[in-house]
Parts: structure tokens; sequence; C-alpha cells
């Protein structure tokens, strides 16, 4: 886990460093940092989701569940 995010933060830092460099209007930051927020959006959210349903998994099933088999 730690090389993958330490190549994929310094693929991202090369690319932001190459769109400042050029000189670019600001969009292609603007995106990445988007991108960047939603990314960390969704995995919030499977996070979220994955602790409810595994801490209450098996409430729900008891409830759902029919009581013969």
């Amino acid at each position: 886990m730690l090389f993958f995010s330490k190549n994929s933060c310094k693929g991202l830092c090369r690319a932001l460093y190459s769109t400042l460099k050029s000189g670019s209007s600001g969009q292609v930051l603007s995106e990445y940092a988007i991108m960047l927020i939603m990314c960390l959006l969704i995995t919030l959210a499977v996070m979220v989701f994955s602790h409810y349903f595994s801490i209450n998994g098996w409430r729900m099933i008891t409830q759902v569940g029919v009581g013969y088999p």
C-alpha cells in the first residue's frame, strides 16, 4: 500500500507541476482537485456503509430472516 501511495502521489505531483509550469488557465488543476474530492467522498461513503452493515448486519438478517428452515 505504501508503494502504491508513494508512486501515485509522485505522479500526481509531477502532473500538477507540469500544468503549473506550462502557464495553463487553471482548468486542469481544478479538474484534478474536483476528481480528488469526488474520489475521497466515494471512499468515505464506502467506508461508512461497510462499517454500518458490518455492525448491524446480524440484526438486520435476524429481522428479515424466516424463523424456520
